[in-house]
């Protein structure tokens, strides 16, 4: 299932879970938890935790191409954020659920 802002812009798909999903409630509730345990981490940095996706802190990661580039560059984080990002793809949790995510084609 699709979810589109008001422009019909998909903003986020429900994605279901695996087949074998026996741990997928465990796996989720870890995530979870490293999740929220970084978010209070980000707290003593810059971060901005009010906008236009909602009240919570972001972060980017991985390629951008938009703005003023002229060419694709990898996102660039300050040492904290760097160290959390580093955290969280190398939890087995979060490498599941992404790679779930990933293996979806709508």
């Amino acid at each position: 299932m699709l979810i589109v802002d008001a422009e019909d812009r998909i903003i986020g798909i429900l994605a279901g879970c695996p087949e074998s999903k026996e741990d997928w409630e465990k796996v989720s509730l870890e995530a979870q938890r490293h999740l929220e345990g970084c978010e209070e981490r980000l707290c003593g940095t810059k971060r901005e935790k009010d906008h236009r996706r909602g009240t919570f802190a972001t972060m980017h990661s991985g390629i951008s191409h938009g703005g003023r580039q002229t060419q694709p560059m990898n996102y660039r984080n300050g040492p904290v954020e760097s160290r959390i990002i580093d955290f969280l793809n190398s939890q087995p949790s979060i490498r599941r659920i992404a790679g779930f995510g990933s293996s979806k084609h709508f």
